[in-house]
């Protein structure tokens, strides 16, 4: 039976509880533009969205049509900086020859010179979507899903879930993640948890709560 108030209920997308799954999704490059941060650093911001035959396809067009406010931003979950200077270079390069592997081209790099931007929209890869915890304004500890890594399309079957990076910085195993998280529900005792280093192929990621990119 249809409630009596029907028409005094507030509809809602399936899509705000429909969080995007871990581990692999196809994306497509929808743009790629210049960023320069209020330090005047610059950075290369790339505009993604999932392109594949599944309930997540066009995942952030559809996360940012879904939204009733103001905020109009490309969605997290669609959004990579990488710096065009210091350690952030060589997270550069090795994204490029990702898209270069994927799509069974080469682009035009020219040392010295800016990139020709438009090369690079309409390109696909593999993009390894986990875990990081973050504060909310309200102080409260909250875990957001974001791209922590890619890969060819080639070895998009050899993705596992990435670990989660911690409030903290540190990385520690998902299945350990959610075994500490289960042990502080049930009020029993959470075993030590198992951090790890920074991964070399791991994307240097925007913070979840500041708009500045942290360059080295």
């Amino acid at each position: 039976m249809i409630p009596e108030n029907w028409n005094e209920i507030q509809a809602i997308d399936s899509l705000e509880n429909n969080t995007l799954s871990l581990g692999e999704h196809t994306n497509e490059i929808k743009d790629v533009s210049y960023y320069t941060t209020k330090e005047g650093k610059r950075a290369l911001r790339v505009i993604t969205d999932i392109k594949e035959n599944s309930k997540f396809d066009n995942y952030c067009q559809k996360l940012l049509d879904s939204r009733t406010t103001d905020d109009k931003r490309w969605p997290n979950e669609g959004t990579k900086y990488f710096p065009l200077s210091g350690r952030g270079t060589g997270y550069l390069k090795h994204f490029i020859e990702v898209l270069e592997k994927s799509n069974n081209r080469f682009f035009n790099i020219v040392p010295g010179e800016d990139l020709e931007l438009t090369q690079f929209k309409g390109m696909k890869f593999v993009g390894v979507y986990g875990l990081q915890e973050y504060r909310n304004k309200d102080g409260e500890l909250k875990t957001s899903v974001s791209m922590v890594s890619f890969t060819e399309l080639s070895k998009i079957n050899e993705v596992s879930i990435p670990d989660v990076k911690l409030e903290n910085g540190m990385f520690i195993s998902y299945e350990e993640y959610m075994k500490s998280k289960r042990s502080v529900e049930k009020q029993e005792p959470v075993q030590e948890q198992m951090s790890f280093e920074k991964d070399s192929h791991e994307i240097v990621d925007i913070d979840v709560e500041a708009p500045e990119y942290p360059f080295d």
